[in-house]
């Protein structure tokens, strides 16, 4: 995207200087030339990885050209101010790409650091990140934990979730006692939360008995989508 907001830019820079400039002196002239060279200016921050920069750049020349236009009664000044809006927007979408490609970088790291866990900071880590989205949290006892590992009490619910850090896919016998673990200790609802997915049989089992199967990364995501919807919960 960088390389078409720089061309587009250089381009509509051009064509303000050729197509506007020779028909007007003095003030107008001036600023005319002044916002060619802001968008000149945009196009090279576009070229060199700094979009916020061009962004500003883009907005200097479009803005004052289409109410300098208009002010005016100039048709191609309000043209060529508009088309600015392209490189405006191919910047936007250059912002958005690097930041999906930064939350999915940082998703990987946090993937590839757990797997370098034992059990018990798995737990931890688990326990830290629902807390820092603000949710209360009671991490059970390691010996007597009737088959739960983390409590969270939200709404008047109570949700049970049973963590399982294992190099393969949970199966349907931990599903079944998870039942039994959800009757035993009254849960409102009742999680396996795991690193590498779930067998067949482990899907169809919880579908039977109401128990919500769910990886690690399928919780950073649902959390991300919850803080979004109540963005004032996260510590």
């Amino acid at each position: 995207m960088r390389v078409i907001s720089f061309f587009v830019g250089l381009f509509l820079s051009i064509l303000v200087i050729a197509k506007v400039g020779p028909f007007f002196r003095g003030i107008i002239g001036d600023e005319i030339i002044l916002l060619a060279s802001f968008g000149f200016t945009g196009s090279f921050f576009a070229l060199t990885k700094k979009p916020r920069t061009s962004i500003v750049f883009f907005l200097l020349t479009s803005i004052p050209l289409i109410l300098t236009g208009y002010y005016i009664r100039n048709e191609d000044m309000l043209f060529f101010g508009s088309l600015f809006v392209l490189p405006f927007a191919f910047e936007i979408m250059e912002i958005l790409r690097e930041k999906k490609k930064y939350n999915l970088s940082k998703k990987t790291a946090q993937l590839e650091e757990i797997e370098e866990m034992n059990g018990v900071q798995f737990e931890d880590r688990v326990v830290e990140t629902l807390e820092a989205y603000g949710f209360r949290v009671e991490k059970t006892p390691a010996t007597g934990d009737k088959g739960i590992d983390i409590i969270i009490y939200l709404r008047g619910k109570k949700i049970c979730l049973q963590l399982k850090h294992w190099k393969d896919k949970v199966g349907g016998p931990v599903v079944r006692d998870a039942y039994g673990s959800k009757a035993l200790n009254r849960c409102d609802k009742f999680f396996i939360l795991t690193t590498h997915g779930f067998s067949s049989r482990a899907v169809e089992a919880a579908k039977k008995l109401n128990i919500h199967l769910i990886t690690y990364e399928e919780l950073l995501e649902q959390l991300e989508e919850w803080y979004r919807q109540n963005p004032f919960l996260k510590g």
